[in-house]
């Protein structure tokens, strides 16, 4: 969490500064807010759930081809009205689907503490609990546990195509080719997730959640926290 602005110097020749806050509410430019600790505000960014959010859990989300959540819930250090926190976490129920059953995918900052609890040691930034072992996993390095039960595992050949990176996948969607992978169809329910989390922590308490008509329920604050509020001006 960002300590309050307390140099307000005059604005960089090369900034902006009413075009870089856009809709939020207007304030003087300091340094504390740009260029890079503009993440860790509510008006402005969505701390490190949305910052690392989007990475981390796109493994699962992709793996476990999951889409909404239908509850939402978080803990944490009480809510600061401006900064978003160092220290959350948070638990998402998801559905069943047709290949799985329904399952809860939790959400930490830090290092989570069932891996002390479990005994598991270094590496891995997802872990994933199944009915025969569990699998540690990051962008790669992925570790079967536990091991000695594994030890004779063979990984399969990758059958997925490689990909040209991010930008490319970019352009030639533009262009009118192949859809990028992470395609708004899929990035768009990753983001809503991930953005629940800090409904519910600013909210104080979890909700259950309507996708298709966008509602929060079963927490009188979370709805507040749903829709941007935009100065004048910028309305939508």
């Amino acid at each position: 969490m960002p300590k309050p602005p307390t140099e307000f110097p005059p604005v960089p020749e090369t900034l902006h500064w009413d075009l870089w806050l856009g809709p939020a509410a207007e304030r003087p430019y300091s340094p504390a807010y740009a260029p890079y600790n503009w993440r860790f505000w509510w008006d402005f960014g969505t701390g490190e759930t949305g910052n690392w959010g989007c990475h981390i859990l796109d493994i699962p989300f992709w793996a476990l081809d999951l889409k909404y959540p239908t509850k939402v819930t978080a803990s944490g250090p009480e809510a600061d009205s401006q900064r978003t926190p160092k220290s959350m976490t948070v638990q998402y129920d998801f559905p069943a689907a047709e290949k799985r059953p329904a399952l809860k995918l939790h959400w930490y900052h830090g290092t989570p503490p069932i891996l002390k609890a479990l005994g598991i040691k270094g590496g891995g930034n997802n872990l994933f609990i199944g009915s025969e072992g569990m699998l540690l996993c990051e962008f790669g390095q992925p570790k079967l546990l536990p091991e000695e039960k594994f030890s004779d595992y063979k990984q399969p050949e990758s059958f997925l195509p490689k990909t040209p990176g991010h930008h490319r996948e970019w352009i030639r969607a533009c262009k009118g080719g192949e859809a990028a992978a992470c395609n708004f169809n899929y990035s768009g329910p990753l983001s809503e997730t991930v953005l629940l989390g800090n409904v519910a922590y600013r909210a104080g308490g979890g909700f259950e959640w309507d996708a298709e008509k966008l509602t929060a329920s079963g927490n009188e604050q979370a709805p507040k926290y749903l829709r941007s509020h935009f100065r004048a001006g910028w309305e939508v």
